[in-house]
């Protein structure tokens, strides 16, 4: 089986840039062995690696106030949104591609498969909020990603007992000090999107409960052992997403020289 294939079929382009507030954010975060995991990474990239481990993740969140940048209110949406990414490196830099993203917004979801990377399905999403808890619950077209994912966020930490990472402030670094996104292209180009966000400030959280039918199918049909990391938990970011611009991919050889121009193209 071919991942190229299978996970990352052919990229679109978002040319417009979007923007919207993050009330939530959780990255929940899975380690394996760089050699097993490695065999998912399409070219150009390579994995990233820590410790002798990749690491896939899945992000839970709520933006409100959602759409292309400069919109009224009037014409915004509240969406709630899981996201499976795997930590790439093109060239020097530190990256991501998607593997796939579940959201609440069925226009998002139909506008996001003409113009954007990320890989954009409609689901059923319901979100419980209470005090000290935010528990998001996700059905999906033949169950085939189905999610649930139930948190305090009131109860962060600065360290975890199962991360490979040293403390948060390193796991902020590491899983979440990129500038942008990729996708693999066609004809020798890359998709490259950068991304502009107040600072994370993440923080350790336990989760009561965590199943993601998505990685569970994954680490199946790939013969991947995934072992859980931990999650990291932020709140109340301003984030935008710039329009994608295709790159070189012979940047990858070269100090990343273009990822650098696309981020100041897309400033």
């Amino acid at each position: 089986m071919q991942p190229q294939n299978t996970l990352f079929p052919a990229a679109r382009r978002q040319w417009l840039a979007v923007d919207g507030f993050v009330t939530d954010r959780f990255l929940v975060n899975y380690r394996a062995p760089a050699t097993e995991l490695a065999r998912l990474v399409p070219a150009p990239f390579t994995l990233d690696c820590y410790g002798g481990h990749g690491f896939l993740s899945v992000c839970v969140l709520e933006v409100r106030s959602m759409g292309i940048r400069a919109l009224p209110r009037a014409l915004r949406f509240h969406n709630l949104e899981v996201l499976y990414r795997l930590g790439v490196r093109f060239g020097d830099r530190p990256s991501f591609v998607s593997l796939r993203s579940d959201t609440s917004s069925r226009a998002l979801a139909l506008l996001g498969g003409c113009f954007s990377h990320y890989r954009l399905r409609a689901a059923r999403i319901r979100l419980s909020r209470g005090r000290g808890r935010f528990a998001l619950q996700a059905q999906t077209r033949n169950g085939s990603a189905d999610a649930h994912f139930d948190v305090d966020p009131s109860r962060t930490r600065r360290t975890s007992p199962t991360s490979a990472f040293s403390d948060a402030a390193e796991a902020d670094r590491r899983l979440l000090g990129m500038a942008f996104s990729v996708d693999p292209g066609r004809r020798g180009r890359v998709l490259l999107q950068p991304i502009e966000h107040s600072p994370w400030r993440a923080r350790f959280v336990e989760p009561r409960a965590l199943y993601f039918e998505f990685l569970d199918r994954l680490s199946r049909d790939y013969a991947i052992p995934l072992e859980y990391d931990s999650t990291l938990a932020m709140r109340g970011i301003h984030q935008t997403w710039h329009a994608a611009r295709w790159v070189a991919r012979a940047a990858a050889g070269s100090g990343a020289a273009e990822p650098t121009t696309a981020l100041e193209l897309a400033a």
